[in-house]
């Protein structure tokens, strides 16, 4: 599911095609009951990025077709480039949405599995769990690193952007330092253990194939199709970009 949707939001060209796939997602987001709270780093790190894009699009793109909707001497704010950020942001949304389901609805152990289920190679699958492991601690740490700066009398709620974010580094530092001994103290132990990508390994336990997964991949499958389809093959969109 997070593979066939975040790629259908990143091929699409058209507005009209990543809007319902956005509303999709959110869909989702709702039926899985994943709570605001879960949503709120990838809402404020997407915002930022966002931002940056917004003023990048409307203020420093030139504007080569379309309506001006703004001009203040040689700076021009365009219809079409207004929209082209609008598709971004959609696909941005969309793409980090569908992951949040994935990492707080799923076990990391059914990754996995369901990997290995998959035929995938033992050392990808050894990789990926060792980057979700390393997400979730990472996620624990800053948290951690965040409280223990605000018991120090350190706010992030007040003062300019350029302020906040630089009080930020006294949190990203230490942040890095945890990281890399504790990369550090797993690459020793996999070491002493003799660890080698190849050969066989068992599992306890499987992951089977439902009925209900076989209809879901089918579904997945079908709107794949009709978005490669419409993006490349059908017709022209109304305020398709590119």
């Amino acid at each position: 599911m997070v593979a066939v949707l975040s790629f259908c939001t990143l091929t699409t060209h058209s507005l009209y095609v990543a809007g319902p796939l956005l509303a999709l997602v959110v869909l989702i987001v709702v039926l899985a009951k994943i709570p605001l709270s879960s949503l709120k780093v990838y809402t404020m790190v997407i915002g930022w990025l966002l931002m940056v894009s917004f003023v990048i699009y409307t203020v420093f793109t030139p504007v080569t077709s379309g309506t001006v909707l703004y001009r203040y001497g040689m700076l021009m704010v365009g219809l079409d480039n207004l929209l082209a950020w609008l598709l971004v942001a959609m696909k941005w949304f969309a793409a980090s949405y569908i992951t949040a389901v994935l990492l707080v609805t799923t076990k990391q152990r059914d990754i996995v599995l369901g990997l290995r289920a998959w035929k995938v190679p033992y050392i990808v699958c050894f990789i990926a769990s060792s980057i979700l492991r390393q997400l979730a601690v990472v996620s624990v740490d800053f948290f951690t690193a965040t409280e223990a700066q605000m018991s120090r009398g350190l706010d992030f709620k007040q003062g300019s952007l350029f302020t906040r974010l630089s009080r930020f580094v006294r949190v990203g530092i230490p942040l890095l330092f945890v990281s890399f001994k504790r990369m550090e103290e797993m690459s020793n132990a996999m070491q002493s253990r003799a660890f080698k990508p190849t050969g066989r390994r068992t599992t306890y336990s499987t992951i089977r194939m439902k009925t209900s997964d076989a209809l879901v991949m089918g579904a997945l499958s079908a709107l794949a199709f009709i978005v490669v389809w419409a993006t490349y093959f059908g017709t022209a969109f109304p305020y398709r970009i590119g």
